[in-house]
């Protein structure tokens, strides 16, 4: 909403232009920075120059393109400055230090950018920062304590990155963080007690990643979780010890998964508003089961996609037993799998029957 209003200013208003001999950050390079006092921000199409912000009643900061670096006070002495947003640039590399003297900045948007790495002392020297956005870059490094004492952090975005581990030590006295997102990531397991320093925590995304395993103990001490994303990952298991003894979850994705059941014991201690949880290879005696647990607890199926001309979403496999039996059968599992990754198009009317 924010950025829309910023074009739709951009547009209407006259804007000054200050051009400079070259950066701080970034010798020999000039700068065009659109000026617009009444409205107060900056629209910089080249690198940073710091001079050009100090002392100003600047709110907003919009960099369009040509900078690889934020090197020690790149941001500076800016006592008005709300939000700053980096898109669509060739920014590599963030300093120690490149924040100073921001003190209402809440706003940090870097996304679209060639940066790999997040090393400690950027963000968690700033402790204003509510909404921290850093999806679409190419990140596959954060360094222990990059986001710790960042004690107003509400909203944590690292969508489509390229990190293949969570690490708890990232998040330290972040007392108010209720909304993470690393959704598209590599992620392979979820470890133990991996959010307990996050207590505030209401929405966990972790879909499109590689996730296998979810550890004993990895919802720990998470009380108010009302959503839970775990799709298109590689679950065979959801451990009932990955949770506490008692959890409702409002809204629970486990859809695109390699799930053959959900264990009685997870069943008797979670119970969810709705849950989507279609292409799985579901044995037919464990998702009676599971429509049961829903019956009785007042949840309900929400489909994924409507892909099955059938009176039963989602769809299961036909074992040869009678009764759920608690154990992955691998063999129809990868026969499932293999069926889903080869088709071309949507599943048809007689889906319910490709895996029988």
């Amino acid at each position: 909403m924010i950025r829309v209003c910023l074009s739709t200013l951009i547009f209407l208003t006259q804007l000054s232009i200050i051009k400079s001999e070259g950066c701080d950050s970034f010798k020999n390079t000039n700068v065009t920075a659109k000026i617009n006092e009444k409205f107060s921000f900056y629209v910089v199409n080249g690198c940073l120059e710091p001079k050009e912000f100090e002392n100003k009643k600047i709110k907003y900061v919009v960099v369009n393109s040509g900078i690889t670096r934020l090197g020690k006070d790149s941001i500076r002495n800016l006592q008005k400055l709300e939000g700053i947003y980096i898109r669509n640039n060739s920014l590599e590399i963030l300093e120690p230090q490149a924040f100073k003297n921001v003190p209402s900045l809440k706003y940090v948007f870097i996304t679209q950018t060639n940066l790999e790495e997040i090393p400690k002392d950027v963000f968690n020297l700033v402790p204003t920062i509510t909404n921290l956005m850093l999806s679409f870059n190419k990140i596959d490094f954060i360094a222990t304590g990059a986001f710790s004492n960042m004690e107003s952090l509400h909203q944590i975005d690292l969508y489509g990155n390229k990190l293949e581990y969570w690490n708890r030590e990232w998040f330290q006295n972040c007392p108010n963080l209720q909304n993470i997102n690393f959704f598209g990531n590599n992620i392979h397991t979820i470890p133990r007690r991996a959010f307990v320093s996050l207590p505030k925590l209401t929405v966990i995304t972790f879909g499109g990643n590689k996730i296998a395993t979810i550890e004993p103990g990895a919802f720990q001490n998470l009380k108010n979780l009302s959503f839970l994303n775990l799709e298109r990952n590689r679950l065979t298991l959801i451990d009932e010890r990955a949770f506490p003894n008692r959890i409702y979850i409002e809204s629970l994705y486990i859809n695109n998964n390699h799930l053959n059941y959900l264990p009685g014991k997870l069943l008797r201690k979670l119970s969810v508003g709705e849950i989507i949880m279609d292409e799985n290879p579901w044995k037919c005696p464990c998702l009676q089961r599971i429509h049961d647990w829903l019956y009785f607890g007042s949840g309900s199926v929400k489909a994924s996609v409507h892909h099955c001309r059938t009176p039963y979403d989602p769809i299961c496999v036909v074992p040869p037993e009678k009764a759920c039996q608690e154990r992955v059968e691998e063999e129809m599992t990868r026969r499932f799998v293999g069926v889903l990754r080869n088709l071309t198009e949507p599943l048809g009317e007689a889906c319910v029957l490709l895996f029988s």
